[in-house]
């Protein structure tokens, strides 16, 4: 696994494909959700020293201009994740978010 986390963070990293204007400046999870849905994505990553990045056919595009840092993370998905994934994320462990349903503005 470390592998693989490694090769995703080189990934991230070399992302430099244009960036949606009308999303750079929100900063929300649900902005970059509502951009995953748009350009018919499949994940949307979020690593400390990154860009928001979406997973969309086989390609990596960021989703805003901005490095987050770990504060930014927690901040962007602490309202709608369990309290005990929240625990292991800040305990240091890398943690997996899927959501059943969309996640709407009421929720952030």
């Amino acid at each position: 696994m470390p592998d693989d986390l490694d090769d995703l963070i080189s990934q991230l990293n070399n992302v430099a494909q244009p960036t949606p204007s009308r999303l750079e400046a929100s900063g929300s999870l649900v902005g970059w959700l509502e951009l995953v849905r748009e350009i018919d994505g499949s994940d949307l990553l979020l690593v400390a020293g990154s860009k928001p990045v979406i997973r969309a056919r086989g390609k990596l595009t960021p989703a805003a201009d901005s490095l987050l840092d770990g504060d930014d993370i927690e901040a962007a998905v602490a309202p709608v994740v369990a309290s005990a994934t929240l625990g292991r994320y800040r305990s240091g462990e890398a943690v997996d978010v899927a959501s059943p349903s969309p996640i709407s503005a009421a929720s952030g």
